[in-house]
């Protein structure tokens, strides 16, 4: 009998362990999520990438997990698309990101979001637009919606429609998530002045410089958009 009771208190602190390792690595998951989607929107120098690592660190405690993956992905064609940089490694990391993506089966914002960022990147926007379209009827304000579709707009050509998108996007960034006005202020000039409006698109420029005065693409906007009765800003 003492035996049995022994067996029965050893059996009932392993399910104990096991019920504690599982909240730990669920308290781990969300924290992980968390600092993904923290770093999606930093807007600091390397943010996407950082925002693939912190995504990356989830999935190896849960492969399929549906956020992590549409952060990866969705930050992988992001950093293509914005920044330029690393682009092969990127969209190799983002297609693997999506194949999983496919093959699981998951859904979510972040999951449309990154199919749709990588058929901008793919040359197909008209896919994306409507994924993008699909994500804002559910959340009309979401600041990173708006600016992906200001980039699938401008990939399609329609100047105007990335006007509209841009500008949505600055003013729900503006309220929501300041480290996005930097992109979308830049969207917007690059719209306004493929649209043919270089007052307004010179209005954006300048306050993107003043935003960061750093900032390669305002001092370029600048500069083309500079009258010519303004030469030392050429």
């Amino acid at each position: 009998a003492v035996v049995a009771v022994i067996a029965a208190g050893a059996g009932g602190f392993l399910t104990w362990q096991k019920f504690s390792a599982e909240q730990q690595r669920k308290a781990q998951i969300e924290s992980g999520i968390a600092t993904a989607e923290k770093q999606l929107r930093a807007g600091t120098e390397n943010h996407w990438q950082h925002a693939v690592r912190a995504a990356d660190r989830v999935l190896q405690l849960a492969e399929n997990q549906p956020r992590a993956l549409g952060i990866a992905a969705e930050a992988s064609y992001a950093a293509i698309l914005d920044q330029g940089v690393s682009i092969d490694q990127m969209r190799r990391g983002g297609a693997i990101y999506t194949d999983k993506i496919e093959t699981a089966l998951v859904t979510g914002p972040h999951v449309e979001k990154a199919l749709a960022l990588k058929s901008i990147d793919q040359g197909r926007p008209g896919p994306a637009i409507k994924r993008l379209e699909k994500v804002l009827a559910g959340a009309p304000n979401d600041p990173d919606a708006l600016l992906y579709l200001g980039w699938g707009h401008s990939a399609a050509g329609d100047s105007k429609s990335a006007v509209e998108s841009f500008q949505k996007a600055l003013d729900a960034a503006s309220s929501q998530a300041p480290e996005r006005t930097a992109p979308a202020l830049y969207g917007l000039a690059q719209a306004q002045l493929a649209a043919g409006d270089r007052a307004a698109a010179r209005t954006s420029f300048k306050a993107l410089s003043e935003l960061d005065e750093e900032h390669l693409g305002a001092l370029l906007g600048l500069a083309e958009t500079a009258e010519v009765s303004q030469p030392s800003e050429r």
